[in-house]
């Protein structure tokens, strides 16, 4: 299953695979522009081809930037909707728990706590939070697999109904 984390942001959106695979898409232009380099260079790297996309949720106690990002989130999130590739959101909070055990995690406590649980580095704070928002996706997935092991084993009919979804 191929999952993709982004950490979306309007100079420096990050990216990462569960194995360890990251970058960061620094584009040019402004407003729509800008936008539309990020979601090109995003689709270049195989946005589309993903079985799932991990996206941080917005920061509502960000004071910069604020309703620029949210047109970056919308535009990402719709352009994943119409090819049909599903996606969840992340909120911030949520991240840091998962990574280091608690919700308010500064930057380079995160940075220290994704070393500490799978000896991964990475150049930007942005390529670490797409690192932990990938590796929920892979708990998701199977957490996912365990339950439809489950469900195929308490009935025949289970197994069908899961696909045809």
């Amino acid at each position: 299953m191929k999952i993709l984390g982004l950490d979306l942001s309007l100079r420096s959106t990050g990216w990462a695979t569960p194995d360890k695979a990251s970058g960061v898409v620094a584009p040019l232009g402004e407003g729509i522009e800008r936008l539309q380099n990020i979601l090109c260079a995003l689709r270049d790297l195989g946005l589309y081809e993903q079985d799932l996309v991990v996206i941080e949720g917005y920061s509502f106690a960000s004071k910069m930037g604020g309703h620029q990002l949210g047109e970056l989130g919308g535009v990402i999130r719709y352009s994943l909707w119409l090819e049909r590739r599903p996606f969840i959101v992340v909120a911030p909070t949520t991240l840091k728990k998962f990574v280091g055990g608690k919700g308010n995690l500064k930057k380079d406590e995160m940075r220290l706590e994704t070393w500490k649980r799978w000896q991964a580095e990475f150049r930007s704070e942005h390529e670490v939070d797409a690192f932990g928002l990938s590796k929920i996706g892979e708990a998701l997935r199977r957490l996912f697999l365990k339950c439809f092991a489950f469900l195929s084993r308490l009935c025949k009919f289970c197994t069908a109904a899961f696909y045809l979804v």
